[in-house]
């Protein structure tokens, strides 16, 4: 009998340690054209958010690879490689990668993880090369290779999200039976050529003009002069995007598109949100249906361990077209000329009147602000620069470091300053254009960047004091635990949602130490700012110890975001070294901390032992 209960007990052992191999978290690498937290990012990635909130096992990375960003080919491929190296360590267990654009990804991806699970998911069923992808202007000359050939090649499987430029031109044509000609209104990137092309060959079938009217050859004033000019019954505009790398002031393209909708009407190529647009109709999949089909996919490689090769590809159907009716009111379209399947939105819309005036004043108080900041740089740029002109070896590093500075500084400055310009153009929009909630919400927008300029301002400003010795330490006796939790009340509002931030301590809360508290804060805070942007979930842990180095007090926040490789732990504290160069930040904040440690004789570091993230130390002496 005992034997019995012996085998028993080994049996139900190794259940429970395969039930355990079975539970092991799944990585899921996601390539995709825009950032997941913006209006496009969180519209597409709609399915692999609610597949992270239904699955706790499903651990999801995310990278940005926008080709608008980049200005040659060699620079794309550069990025493709920089993704492969950052997850070198770790074979995901499934690539999703986003947008035609970035296809060519799959093959980098494929020879680093051989026959690795990878899902497609774009507009297009074919591929250009690279080359073609990085050019201003569109060209039929061009190779399309089949995506057929890269699933044969691949371990991959295709999800096609289509554009419908034919059943756009019925719409049109039905709702401007005198339209003589199409204006179409698009950017240099590749789904904007392409579709350029398509809808050229298809307005010559029907019999009407053709102008792409392009964002490389035209600055946003001349747009809105150019479609305020059209014969509004004889001219169709189609809004597709206005990006450029040419004319990089171009590229607030949801603002843009509102201004070109604003005096003209417009259809546009892609969905759109009718609640907060005065676009006059579009054709599209249905979202629902475009959630789920990405959801199943995921689940049957995942879950079902079906590889992607042996999953047929999938191509969403359009649903009836979708029409404004307040955009029809507008712009004084007869109702009776709507398609009898047609979706009608906006039939009863309501508006409240903005408070303009208040907020252009914050607008102005920003810009000056700003200017004013900019001015200290400058300033105390000049006083540097004298300072080491004695020496050619220091010359030559402040000529370096220079460059470094101002390729940095001109990126982020640049990135809150769109913001606020782009928004600002939606609120001095006329009366009735945008609801009292939505200039609120762009008021918000406006003052968030605001507070993003201010935080680099003093970033600079710190490490400016730092060069000229003017850092002042002021020592007092200070609670530890107080120190933490002010620090997280500080960055509470960045913390992403879904992302829990929490302390633990094993000090009564009377502990003191002598030290500068609000030094120590700053470098908690810079700890926190930078956990709160690489973690998309999970969760950010303050710690307060004095036993887990003996005769100092360890704070530490670690992360479950997208972590820093080992090779990284001391240059992740130099100046400038950022290793994503599309998340927001200066590069500045941890050569701060490590100045603050020198100060008080402390210590930062990178723990490189922590694999499931980061996690920065401060070890302050006790002393």
């Amino acid at each position: 009998m005992s034997k019995f209960k012996l085998l028993l007990v080994t049996l139900l052992l190794f259940i429970l340690s395969s039930a355990t191999v079975v539970a092991k978290s799944k990585t899921i690498l996601v390539i995709c054209p825009y950032v997941p937290s913006n209006s496009w990012g969180l519209r597409f990635l709609a399915p692999i958010n609610q597949l992270a909130n239904e699955n706790a096992d499903f651990n999801f990375q995310f990278s940005v690879l926008k080709c608008i960003d980049y200005k040659t080919a060699d620079e794309i491929r550069e990025r493709m490689n920089s993704i492969v190296g950052i997850y070198a360590n770790e074979r995901p267990d499934l690539v999703i990668i986003f947008g035609p654009s970035n296809y060519e990804a799959a093959r980098i991806i494929n020879n680093h993880w051989n026959d690795i699970p990878t899902i497609l998911i774009g507009e297009t069923e074919y591929i250009c090369p690279v080359d073609y992808i990085m050019e201003s202007y569109a060209r039929r000359d061009v190779e399309r290779s089949n995506i057929s050939d890269m699933i044969s090649e691949l371990n991959c499987t295709y999800i096609k999200t289509p554009v419908y430029p034919n059943r756009t031109l019925d719409l049109m044509t039905a709702l401007l039976p005198k339209m003589e000609e199409i204006f179409f209104v698009g950017g240099d990137d590749y789904m904007s050529k392409e579709i350029q092309l398509q809808l050229e060959d298809l307005s010559k079938d029907r019999g009407l003009r053709f102008t792409a009217y392009l964002s490389s050859d035209h600055k946003t004033d001349e747009l809105v002069k150019a479609v305020q000019g059209l014969d509004h019954q004889k001219n169709g505009i189609i809004y597709c995007n206005w990006f450029s790398r040419v004319n990089e002031e171009n590229n607030s393209d949801l603002s843009i598109r509102r201004l070109v909708e604003e005096n003209a009407p417009a259809f546009t190529i892609y969905g759109q949100d009718n609640k907060n647009d005065d676009g006059i109709g579009y054709v599209s999949y249905d979202t629902e249906d475009y959630r789920q089909t990405v959801k199943n996919v995921v689940l049957k490689v995942l879950k079902d361990n079906i590889q992607p090769r042996s999953i047929v590809p999938t191509t969403l159907a359009a649903r009836p077209a979708v029409i404004n009716r307040e955009a029809l009111l507008k712009y004084n379209i007869n109702k009776k000329l709507i398609p009898e399947d047609a979706i009608i939105e906006n039939d009863h819309p309501s508006f409240w009147v903005a408070h303009r005036n208040d907020i252009m004043t914050f607008i102005i108080v920003v810009t000056l602000v700003f200017l004013l900041g900019l001015s200290l740089l400058l300033i105390r740029g000049r006083s540097l620069n004298r300072q080491l002109s004695s020496a050619k070896k220091r010359a030559e590093s402040s000529d370096r470091s220079k460059t470094v500075f101002l390729q940095n500084m001109s990126h982020e400055i640049r990135t809150p300053m769109n913001a606020i310009v782009g928004f600002s153009q939606l609120l001095a929009l006329p009366d009735g254009y945008s609801t009292e909630e939505e200039k609120k919400e762009y008021a918000g927008y406006i003052q968030n960047n605001a507070k993003m300029l201010m935080m680099l301002i003093d970033d600079i400003l710190d490490i400016a004091d730092a060069e000229h010795g003017n850092y002042r330490i002021d020592l007092s006796d200070a609670s530890c635990n107080e120190i933490c939790t002010s620090a997280m009340k500080s960055v509470e509002f960045r913390v992403p949602p879904g992302v829990d931030m929490n302390f633990k301590t094993d000090l009564p809360d009377d502990y003191k130490v002598h030290t500068d508290s609000r030094r120590v804060q700053q470098v908690l805070i810079n700890y926190l700012t930078n956990a709160c942007k690489h973690t998309l979930q999970g969760e950010i842990k303050v710690r307060c110890s004095s036993t887990e180095n003996p005769g100092c007090i360890t704070f530490s926040v670690t992360d479950t975001g997208t972590g820093i490789p080992p090779d990284m732990a001391e240059n992740i504290f130099e100046r400038f070294t950022k290793l994503d160069s599309f998340v927001q930040g200066s590069g500045l904040g941890l050569n701060i901390c490590r100045t603050v440690a020198q100060k008080l004789g402390a210590q930062v570091k990178l723990d490189t032992t922590y694999t499931k993230g980061a996690r920065f130390l401060f070890i302050l002496p006790l002393h």
